[in-house]
């Protein structure tokens, strides 16, 4: 010990620290390693596969390519034919969704797990009573499954309840109302000079993040021949407002406010429609910009 450096000693203190704590982990119970007895076509250990498919982490469902080792999901990246955009980060987070241990591996009645048989008897003998009063509820869905559901509960009388975890109600029913569609809009910003926000964080989890970061990056990158200027407008600084040009900031629960104002000033400046000059004839900028 007398010639033991302080390297020697720092070496020897973390190894036999890491040690001990492996020993010890109650979390780490020991498995065993079994070659495949008729290995599938189409795995082969050691070497990834990949599949084109949807990651369904946000109400747009991502285009991605998922890698496969043994079976299971490691990575998923932009799918390259979907134009450049990316993934977003609700997606990209999707895998630990997938392999949560606490997620729900069949079908459950009550809390408690049951026959796929059992289940859907319980679901047929249900909606048999009142077919009219069938729910379905579920995130926003598109393409084909979306029509599933519709077909479904509109042959039923029913209606579909759609949820999201990020909350795009608001905007998926504005949607509705401007192009009948009730799934949440994309925008293409890559062509955009101006591009002003009202408390949308649209580089991260509002709508259609992967797309939306991948036109504003164009928009802003001197190679497309301008650059646009992007103003936030939100009483917070969001990850995307942290990128601003401009921010400028409100009273929360102000922005609708501020937008109808904004939208007054141009088409006072700009003109409009008949119906937009009508319904914008009662906003005042004044008190709007007070916010």
């Amino acid at each position: 010990m007398a010639n033991m450096n302080r390297r020697d000693f720092f070496r020897i203190v973390g190894v036999s620290g890491t040690a001990g704590i492996m020993a010890c982990d109650p979390k780490a119970p020991t498995e065993q390693i079994y070659p495949y007895v008729v290995q599938p076509d189409e795995i082969t250990p050691g070497i990834p596969t990949y599949y084109a498919t949807v990651a369904n982490g946000c109400s747009n469902g991502c285009s991605v390519l998922a890698k496969v080792r043994e079976g299971r999901v490691v990575h998923i990246e932009a799918n390259g034919a979907r134009d450049g955009a990316g993934v977003c980060a609700a997606c990209t987070a999707s895998i630990q969704e997938t392999y949560d241990p606490d997620r729900a591996k069949g079908p459950m009645v009550g809390g408690a797990v049951t026959s796929w048989d059992d289940a859907i008897g319980k679901v047929a003998a249900a909606i048999a009573v009142n077919p009219g009063s069938t729910k379905w509820l579920g995130r926003y869905r598109s393409g084909s499954l979306q029509t599933l559901i519709q077909s479904f509960v509109g042959s039923l009388g029913g209606q579909a309840v759609h949820w999201e975890p990020h909350g795009h109600a608001v905007l998926a029913k504005a949607a509705a109302l401007a192009w009948g569609s009730s799934a949440p809009p994309s925008y293409d910003m890559s062509q955009a000079e101006v591009i002003v926000s009202f408390g949308a964080d649209f580089l991260h989890t509002w709508s259609d993040g992967g797309n939306h970061c991948s036109g504003w990056s164009q928009a802003r990158s001197k190679d497309s021949g301008h650059i646009a200027h992007f103003t936030a407008i939100e009483p917070r600084v969001s990850l995307t407002s942290a990128k601003a040009d401009t921010w400028l900031s409100t009273r929360p629960g102000t922005e609708a406010g501020v937008a109808k104002a904004l939208a007054k000033l141009v088409a006072d400046e700009k003109g409009a429609s008949a119906s937009a000059a009508a319904w914008l004839s009662s906003v005042d900028v004044a008190a709007a910009a007070q916010a």
